[in-house]
């Protein structure tokens, strides 16, 4: 996607939610994704094996009732990392977004997230300021560095460097792999720092549960 086609157009983003055994707070959101100012979105929520029949039955209605919900059902759980490479792989949309089953999205996310990659469209990954909540309350703010050269001498000390619902990328540059089951995110990072532009902003648009 090149300079030009950024920024003479709204680009469709694709977010994913992978969920297996979740809590009723997923409905939370969902609700955060479906207020973005950015409406060129689709949501899809896929359900990866176990989830409770009662918030299966609502999220069911949830999807019905809203038509930029995409519900996709598996029976047997193959975990995080096949589930988000299977339907990055299949999107149409060429702008991934990710957000846990918990985590909350401020209503100008994707908006801040899409004016900064007009800006730079040489952007594969984009993440954001987080803050963290426990037991309903906020107790902290992250404060990931901001640009790539910032983000390598982070990620050299083994420091925190993007939070996973934060992050927005350009799947025609990377996706995620099979081998890492459980550092999917991170090795999504380092290897996107070897392909081009990483950065996070500078303001906090998520709240993430710990």
């Amino acid at each position: 996607m090149g300079p030009a086609t950024m920024k003479s157009m709204k680009p469709g983003v694709l977010v994913v939610m992978s969920l297996f055994n979740p809590g009723d707070d997923l409905f939370f959101s969902i609700d955060s994704v479906l207020a973005q100012t950015y409406r060129n979105l689709k949501l899809l929520i896929v359900v990866d094996g176990q989830i409770e029949a009662n918030l299966l039955k609502r999220l069911k209605r949830t999807a019905i009732e809203n038509k930029k919900i995409i519900l996709r059902m598996h029976s047997v759980n193959k975990g995080l990392t096949i589930r988000l490479i299977e339907e990055v792989e299949a999107a149409s949309e060429k702008l991934i977004a990710r957000i846990d089953a918990g985590d909350i999205w401020y209503p100008q996310k994707l908006n801040k997230q899409l004016e900064k990659l007009r800006e730079n469209p040489f952007l594969i990954v984009l993440g954001t300021q987080v803050n963290y909540k426990l037991g309903g309350k906020i107790i902290g703010r992250s404060h990931f560095p901001e640009k790539k050269r910032q983000i390598i001498n982070s990620a050299e000390k083994n420091r925190g460097i993007m939070e996973h619902s934060t992050i927005i990328f350009n799947k025609e540059n990377i996706n995620y792999r099979e081998f890492f089951t459980y550092a999917q995110d991170f090795d999504l990072y380092l290897r996107a720092l070897k392909l081009g532009e990483i950065e996070n902003i500078s303001e906090t648009l998520v709240e993430s549960q710990i």
